[in-house]
């Protein structure tokens, strides 16, 4: 099999699950490749070895039967050894499997958001629960970050910011070995973003003044129960007075979760340092 059409069989057999699923390629599917071809694959991670086959297709006639594959461990001398039996022919007993017949690899869009991610020198990505895409990370071009998506929308698709390309332009096949274009990749980062560009985020002033207010309260609160306790229990040392101011409702974060403040937190208040 040409070295093209083996690349467009394996992104098409990945593809055609519709979302993240793996694909297992048998020994069969690769028979025709170049076993440096299957060799780059596997080094790249692109094809991972999978545990061998159960079952395997008898070529004893135009049937092509899938028969379970039995496995004889080595006894007596024996050497270990795998055949299938054929149900129609009585005069055919056994018919021996070879070992490369029931290699197996496993494939899927994760794996090759992981080779991209890996030739654009980004980190490993993790794996996606959504269906039928993985976020490879992000790049950073003269016009900002862009987003790098894999997607599976009929076909492999590298969705980069508002650009995209298919997987098949830009990864291919070189004397038998595993390319990817990852200059065309930075040229759609490039790119300007259609229409006005991306909003910064502007804080909102009327939130940061309530913050603001409620901070101080809350400090102002802490002191003036600083005072009292130390009023009403002249032997307490600083430390007690913290633990207990601690306690009170009021000795509460303004903002995120509402939790108490820390000990550590609320000494800067009574030393004027918040």
């Amino acid at each position: 099999m040409p070295v093209s059409e083996v690349m467009e069989y394996v992104l098409a057999s990945i593809c055609q699950p519709g979302d993240n699923s793996a694909v297992v390629f048998e020994a069969d599917d690769t028979r025709n490749w170049e076993q440096e071809t299957l060799n780059s694959f596997v080094a790249d991670g692109v094809l991972k070895q999978y545990k061998p086959a159960v079952t395997v297709t008898c070529r004893g006639c135009d049937r092509l039967c899938r028969r379970p594959v039995v496995r004889l461990t080595a006894i007596n001398g024996k050497p270990a050894r795998r055949f299938i039996t054929c149900p129609y022919f009585d005069q055919v007993a056994t018919m021996n499997i070879q070992e490369q017949r029931v290699r197996r690899w496993r494939s899927s869009i994760y794996r090759l958001a992981v080779y991209v991610s890996d030739a654009l020198g980004l980190p490993k990505p993790k794996p996606s629960r959504t269906k039928g895409e993985v976020h490879v990370g992000q790049i950073r071009g003269p016009n900002g970050r862009r987003k790098v998506k894999l997607v599976n929308n009929g076909k492999l698709v590298l969705q980069v910011g508002e650009g995209s390309v298919a997987l098949s332009d830009v990864m291919f096949l070189d004397d038998n070995a595993l390319h990817i274009r990852t200059e065309e990749i930075w040229a759609i980062a490039d790119e300007e973003r259609s229409g006005a560009t991306e909003k910064s985020y502007e804080p909102c002033k009327t939130k940061q003044k309530e913050n603001k207010s409620a901070t101080e309260t809350r400090d102002h609160n802490i002191l003036r129960e600083a005072r009292w306790l130390k009023r009403v229990n002249p032997d307490w040392n600083r430390k007690r007075i913290i633990a207990e101011i601690a306690k009170q409702p009021f000795a509460q974060r303004t903002s995120g979760e509402r939790k108490h403040l820390s000990v550590g937190r609320i000494e800067p208040i009574l030393s004027g340092k918040s």
